[in-house]
């Protein structure tokens, strides 16, 4: 008889008072039982006093692995999982002593094979049949994949919790800004980098409009235009530069990556970016450009200047004998002769070629013949104003803002006059008929090192600053550029020549001083010309001497390779008082001095000469007699040219076209110490 009929039996035998029927139904429910028993999904087990089980079904068996005959040879703690043993034990203790009436919970068992297993065990007790021994009923729901399923989840939970710890910390302590907003535009993430770079703390920004805290008009442009190319798929895997706003205001330049996190749906659901502050890094860019621009334009203004120069040279022989001779025919004319008409117009016309010769020389930064001295720029200005004022249309109104504690500087004041002349009728002449307002300033100024990196021509320190500025036209960037270029105009054909601002810009250079121009269209422009001041002690300048006075029968060698000059200024020097032998090349010149050094009191040159050149015949001259007056003449003089001259022993340097004026009174000073 089994366990089960004789549990049952024992129930009914024990209770006098039930009937036949009573026994009927307990056989019944006996076969009813055990036909659950061993079909249920669950596995059960009852278990003695001992832990060793008396019975289970075939759930439990396949559960650990056991036979029917196997299973009942095992106990509890064959089947509990050795650390699990301790605490399953305190918890049976619990169930046996009446402290719970069941127990449920979760546990490893060791199956046959040594696998361990998970099940979730409820577990209460009964009495077992014919005594009232207490049995353990255990029913067990296999948990094992449950638990591999849970405990992968964990893992991925863990794993995700440690990345978001550290996303947010690498956010946290990440250099660049990071901003995280959605559709609304309104911030969700904004890091300590981003409250240090905008002003704003994470608690002021956050919910509020990002746009509306950290953009430009200029700045949102872009920013919409990039995120509409991102939403259409477009990667940018190239910084994109947006000029941004601070909190207090002030603006700055940034380069920020974008990307779009997509939702569940695959909607967009927020876009992330990523920010560095790069503002020194595109005004250093753009100091670049500017120094690159002032770069090439000094050098095309150079090589300009060089070729400009080499004109001049050839011009000025030219006009030395245009101008020369037609003096010589004057002079040699009765007053009352026809021809001194023609001879005065050539004579004035040679006079204004050497003007613009001279303007030439002045754009090459060559002219030789300035005088500098002390100036006050307040009177320079003052004498311009008058002539400015009488040759101005009446309706320009000529305004003043003059400085009198100006440093002084030092230049040649007909050249600064020139210069604001210059400034000023451009100025009027942008501003047409219509008239405005000439605007010339005066005023005190310390270039620092910002100014000076910006104009490459100036040196921080002290200067005076001239301003003119006019309410004209303005220009475009295009004529901006060439505006100082000689031979460069805006004026109509026969209203100008183009030299007037290259000849101001010969003029700075000459003077160690720099002129710049503000200007756009319809704007007006600024030229701002500064002049460096001048030390508080300066040594005497001597000033210039009278007219040229007449030789006493000196003997002189004139060498010029070009054959007219050398017979008109050998015309001219006689006509003075002296006795003259002419060359045209250094070494026939060299050869007559050599046969007598003894013979001649003084050497006029030209610089510029083939085969023997001025410098080499001063040099070889000199070696026989170191003390005899050199003099050299030239249409054209480098620094360079002018301190060898110097070096040899050269007395005097004598520029044409004016060497028939001058060589006179140059004579006569080398020639009496």
């Amino acid at each position: 008889m089994g366990f089960f009929a004789r549990f049952w039996r024992h129930r009914a035998a024990a209770d006098s008072h039930r009937t036949q029927s009573v026994r009927t139904r307990a056989t019944s429910l006996e076969t009813q039982f055990q036909t659950i028993f061993a079909a249920a999904p669950l596995g059960i087990a009852l278990v003695d006093a001992n832990g060793r089980l008396v019975h289970a079904n075939r759930a439990m068996e396949q559960f650990l692995g056991y036979t029917s005959e196997e299973i009942l040879r095992i106990t509890v703690a064959d089947m509990t999982h050795p650390e699990d043993y301790a605490k399953d034990a305190a918890l049976f203790k619990k169930l046996k002593d009446g402290v719970v009436d069941k127990i449920q919970f979760e546990k490893r068992y060791v199956r046959k094979d040594g696998a361990v297993v998970w099940g979730r065990l409820v577990c209460s007790l009964v009495l077992g049949p014919g005594s009232d021994s207490l049995y353990g009923l255990g029913m067990v729901e296999d948990i094992t994949e449950q638990r591999k399923t849970q405990a992968q989840l964990d893992d991925s939970r863990r794993a995700l919790e440690r990345a978001n710890q550290r996303l947010a910390l690498y956010i946290e302590s990440a250099p660049l800004a990071c901003i995280v907003w959605g559709e609304d535009k309104l911030a969700r993430e904004w890091n300590p980098a981003t409250e240090r770079m905008f002003g704003y703390t994470a608690a002021e920004a956050i919910g509020r409009d990002v746009y509306e805290m950290t953009s430009t008009p200029e700045g949102t442009v872009v920013v919409d235009d990039v995120r509409r190319q991102v939403l259409a798929g477009r990667e940018f895997k190239e910084g994109i530069l947006v000029e941004n706003r601070r909190k207090d205001g002030t603006r700055m330049h940034c380069e920020w990556h974008f990307t779009v996190v997509k939702g569940r749906d695959g909607d967009s659901d927020s876009v992330i970016a990523f920010g560095i502050d790069v503002t020194s890094r595109v005004r250093g860019e753009q100091e670049r450009r500017t120094l690159e621009s002032n770069l090439r334009q000094a050098q095309k203004l150079q090589s300009i200047g060089t070729l400009a120069g080499g004109i001049a040279h050839d011009f000025n022989n030219i006009l030395l004998a245009i101008s020369g001779n037609a003096r010589l025919a004057m002079q040699e004319l009765p007053a009352h002769d026809p021809t001194q008409i023609s001879l005065a117009e050539i004579s004035k016309a040679s006079t204004r070629a050497s003007a613009i010769v001279n303007q030439i020389l002045l754009f090459s930064r060559r002219e030789e013949g300035s005088q500098q001295m002390p100036l006050n720029l307040q009177a320079i200005i003052g004498d311009s104003l008058s002539l400015l004022r009488a040759t101005l249309p009446d309706k320009i109104t000529i305004r003043t803002e003059l400085d009198a504690t100006t440093p002084l500087v030092l230049g040649d004041a007909s050249q600064l006059h020139q210069v604001l002349l210059n400034l000023a009728t451009n100025g009027a002449y942008a501003m047409g008929k219509e008239g405005g307002t000439l605007l010339i300033q005066l005023a005190r100024l310390e270039v620092d090192a910002e100014l000076a990196r910006q104009v490459t021509e100036l040196r921080p320190g002290i200067h005076a600053c001239i301003t003119v500025q006019d309410t004209g036209a303005g220009m475009s960037p295009q004529v901006a550029e060439r505006i100082f270029e000689p031979f460069f105009t805006t004026k109509p054909r026969g209203q100008g020549t183009g030299l007037g601002l290259s000849v101001v810009h010969g003029i700075m250079r000459a003077h160690g001083a720099a002129i710049t121009l503000q200007t756009e269209p319809g704007a007006g422009s600024t030229f701002k010309v500064y002049l460096p001041a001048i030390p508080p002690i300066l040594p005497n300048v001597e000033p210039a001497s009278g007219t040229p006075q007449r030789g006493a029968g000196q003997r002189i060698i004139y060498v010029d390779d070009e054959e007219p000059l050398v017979y008109l200024l050998k015309r001219i020097l006689e006509k003075l008082g002296y006795v003259v032998w002419g060359f045209v090349d250094g070494q026939s010149a060299l050869a007559a001095f050599s046969a007598a050094p003894g013979d001649f009191d003084a050497l006029v040159t030209d610089l510029s000469m083939p085969g023997l050149s001025g410098h080499d015949l001063a040099r070889e001259v000199l070696k026989i007699r170191p003390a005899l007056p050199v003099v050299m003449t030239s249409g054209f003089v480098r620094a360079a040219d002018r301190d060898l001259a110097l070096r040899i022993g050269v007395k005097e340097l004598v520029l044409k076209p004016d060497t028939a004026q001058a060589l006179g009174e140059v004579l006569h000073r080398v020639l009496n110490g």
